[in-house]
């Protein structure tokens, strides 16, 4: 809020080299942790909630779907309460109230849980486009195009997993071996996707484990216990 309260080339181009990075660490921790809900979504379910709560895995995969399109889009929405332009928001939220009640009423007669999952897909992506042209014309932040690596590369992950795991429970392994096996191998997958397609993996990967430092962590819990 800061770079974007003190306008000048100088501060814009620091908020939209800033913006760029945030986003990129972001959906690089995003991406892996939404996969592994998806990939680990029975035993999470029947560890939590007990095996009657199975069906509940189509909701479940249509709502990580719907966390990982908030987590690439709502960074735009920050620049825009940034520059204090959240009036712009007003229509938008009236007009995805009139879709978000006609879709319910579609979508959950025709497919349940699943369909009331989707509608809250539908309004995370409607009308997302809108977002990106904001903050292009107020702070020339456009639509970041590292997005698209992520967004394959989740696509990669799922593809290979649920193939593989397809693969090796018809060859007879044992369910919870393929389940392993599969997310190992998809996390392999990805892993060469983003090495190949990606110059600043390295640089996320160093980021995302000084996160994860038992120091760091345990230095955050005794700042917040006190």
């Amino acid at each position: 809020s800061e770079l974007f309260a003190r306008r000048g080339p100088a501060q814009d181009q620091e908020a939209r080299r800033l913006f760029a990075s945030a986003v990129d660490k972001l959906l690089f921790l995003v991406v892996p942790a939404a996969f592994a809900l998806w990939a680990l979504r029975e035993p999470i379910i029947s560890l939590l909630y007990g095996r009657g709560f199975l069906p509940a895995q189509g909701p479940l995969m249509v709502f990580v779907l719907a966390a990982l399109a908030q987590a690439a889009i709502n960074p735009y929405h920050f620049v825009v309460y940034a520059l204090e332009a959240h009036r712009r928001f007003i229509p938008v939220v009236l007009l995805r109230l009139a879709i978000y009640l006609v879709a319910m009423t579609v979508a959950v007669q025709l497919w349940g849980g699943t369909g009331a999952a989707g509608v809250r897909l539908l309004l995370v992506l409607f009308p997302a486009w809108v977002y990106f042209r904001w903050t292009r014309e107020l702070a020339g932040i456009g639509f970041e195009r590292k997005t698209w690596i992520y967004v394959a590369g989740f696509g990669l992950l799922v593809g290979v997993n649920e193939g593989s795991r397809a693969a090796l429970a018809a060859l007879g392994l044992w369910p919870p071996a393929a389940l392993g096996m599969a997310f190992v191998l998809a996390l392999g997958a990805y892993a060469a996707w983003l090495g190949l397609s990606h110059a600043a993996a390295g640089d996320n990967l160093r980021y995302a484990r000084e996160l994860i430092k038992p120091s760091r962590l345990a230095g955050l819990w005794r700042s917040e216990s006190a």
